[in-house]
């Protein structure tokens, strides 16, 4: 999630950029124009700088996808990773824990307590996230 909101801000940026350097073009020729464009590209430019700002906010809001355990735990869905026939292959989620050492896991929730995936140790999730589905090559 957060490579997509970057991706939108940059590309948002990238825009914005591009509608500010038309307007001023259309501002130096202005003058000689009958009709004035760079009133309706500033609104765009504006437009545009509205919208980034609602991605960063939701990108903080979200905080990068972290979801606090105090806040709700996985349920459903948010655990399964599944084959491409749709069949569950596991339930895990990507676990944010207070271990210094190593922070992020993969861990399941089971009778009130958190396990790593690969050791079954126990461990104190601090917040969580769904794991992404597996990945699949994009056919030509």
């Amino acid at each position: 999630m957060q490579e997509a909101f970057e991706k939108m801000i940059k590309e948002l940026r990238e825009l914005k950029v591009k509608i500010t350097a038309e307007s001023r073009k259309v501002s130096e020729v202005g003058a000689d124009c009958i009709f004035d464009k760079s009133d309706i590209l500033d609104e765009r430019a504006a437009g545009v700088a509205d919208a980034l700002k609602v991605v960063r906010r939701v990108l903080r809001e979200y905080n990068n996808g972290w979801i606090p355990c105090g806040k709700r735990l996985p349920a459903g869905k948010e655990w399964e990773i599944t084959d491409e026939d749709g069949d569950t292959l596991h339930k895990h989620v990507l676990c944010y824990t207070d271990n210094r050492d190593v922070p992020v896991s993969v861990a399941f929730y089971q009778e009130g307590v958190w396990f790593t995936a690969d050791t079954y140790d126990t461990i104190n999730v601090i917040a969580w996230q769904p794991l992404p589905q597996p990945y699949k090559p994009k056919e030509d």
